[in-house]
């Protein structure tokens, strides 16, 4: 039999064995993150992704996961609704006008945009109340720019430094197009964050749901550990480049797939219907949720396409790690991949195949629920968890209880896309809509 081990580098080695994903990525911080890899994809950010010390990640994780907690999320579903209002309002207003056909990869990624940034910041950035989005850059645009260099900036690292330390006026001068938008998220972080800082200990608003990130990040500032100016906007940039092109592109997919079979879009509007006679009437987060094949359908999404397909290195403890009869010594490099995982024909029969109904099979479900890690796991699984379960939830109930999509044959995407770390999945979702007038 094959080993499921290959070296990928001279201390990194990949594994393909699923059985071992909890043993890497779950136990505790016995197997910490590589801290080369996290710094030079984190850059110059100062954020709580990127962190290797235990101490350091534990207090500013724990000060992030109420504010990102299910609770929270749930408290702002109306957030969600007026945002998600405002899309389906664009796509009917633009399918009725006779223009060009709604790009949802651009109207997306607006929404995704606007969402994040008024949960986090409480000032949305508000670019589906743009006329026309492609007027500048939009900041997922950007940020999916940035992913693209993935992979490359692992290597040249240093060369973030250096551009996060030119100053401000200076950068927007010689910048291209595609950057501005980052640096207008920068520069907005950089307000936000020194007024929160200067306001320190004055109006902190411990039960007020609305509380911004900078808020939330504080409450990491104890005597044990001293959170730095640096850090609160690190984790404010973070928060909101780390949900935006991801949530955006499983959207994207989802509607892509629907297109693709009626069959499964038909059984989405017929359970909508059921769910929601009165149209968004009681649309809520926590009344999607309840709907089988609607979460059938998400968790096929996000197994087709994982919002971070790629591996995610860890360090072997320093007793190391026997993986089936191979000894690996303490201080190598080990990663698993999240795709990998989903592929598994013992969990997942016919992988390839897009198929939600096999979520609601009645057989044994154990394997399928263990392989299935779209967000990780463990002490570093994805921040945004819970936000990116609600918005995919009522965005797709809304989309789908109104509408019928059809693929236009101005169309790009084919549902292929590449790893630069984060999923990046080419081309333009162009679609025809139809509206429902049940």
């Amino acid at each position: 039999m094959a080993s499921p081990i290959i070296r990928v580098g001279p201390n990194q080695l990949s594994i393909n064995d699923p059985d071992y994903y909890d043993i890497i990525y779950t136990a505790g911080y016995k197997f910490p993150v590589d801290p080369a890899y996290y710094t030079a994809v984190g850059g110059p950010v100062d954020s709580v992704f990127g962190l290797s010390d235990h101490v350091a990640h534990r207090a500013r994780r724990g000060a992030l996961n109420h504010f990102l907690s299910k609770v929270n999320v749930h408290k702002r579903d109306q957030l969600l609704q007026n945002r998600i209002g405002t899309l389906v309002d664009r796509i009917s207003s633009q399918a009725k006008a006779s223009e060009d056909p709604p790009n949802l990869s651009e109207l997306l990624g607006c929404l995704t945009v606007d969402i994040i940034t008024e949960y986090s910041y409480g000032q949305s950035w508000h670019a589906l109340d743009t006329k026309d989005t492609r007027s500048e850059v939009p900041l997922y645009l950007v940020l999916e720019t940035i992913k693209s260099w993935f992979q490359v900036s692992r290597w040249l690292w240093p060369l973030q430094f250096l551009f996060h330390a030119l100053p401000f006026w200076f950068s927007n001068m010689v910048a291209p197009r595609n950057a501005k938008g980052l640096l207008r998220l920068e520069k907005l972080v950089d307000d936000l964050a020194d007024e929160c800082i200067d306001n320190r200990g004055k109006n902190l608003t411990s039960k007020n749901i609305h509380a911004t990130v900078f808020e939330a990040s504080l409450k990491a500032d104890s005597s044990s550990y001293k959170l730095t100016p640096s850090a609160i906007r690190g984790d404010a940039v973070s928060v909101v480049g780390a949900g935006v092109d991801t949530t955006r592109t499983t959207l994207m997919m989802a509607v892509y797939a629907a297109s693709v079979d009626q069959s499964i879009q038909q059984r989405l509007h017929d359970e909508l219907v059921e769910a929601f006679p009165q149209g968004f009437d009681g649309m809520t987060f926590k009344a999607c949720e309840r709907l089988p094949y609607l979460t059938a359908f998400i968790k096929e999404c996000l197994r087709m396409w994982p919002a971070s397909p790629s591996v995610l290195p860890r360090k072997v403890p320093k007793e190391g790690l026997w993986c089936r009869e191979s000894f690996i010594p303490g201080g190598t490099t080990v990663a698993m991949c999240i795709y990998l995982m989903h592929q598994v024909e013992t969990a997942f029969p016919n992988p390839k195949t897009f198929d939600p109904a096999r979520w609601l099979a009645e057989d044994d479900s154990t394997l399928r629920e263990k392989y299935f890690v779209p967000f990780s796991k463990g002490p570093k699984i994805c921040l945004g968890i819970h936000l990116a379960y609600a918005e995919l939830y009522m965005t797709l109930a809304a989309l789908f209880r109104r509408f019928n999509f059809k693929l236009h044959p101005d169309n790009s995407i084919t549902g292929d896309w590449k790893d630069h770390i984060m999923i990046e999945v080419q081309g333009n979702l162009v679609v025809t809509v139809e509206e429902y007038d049940d």
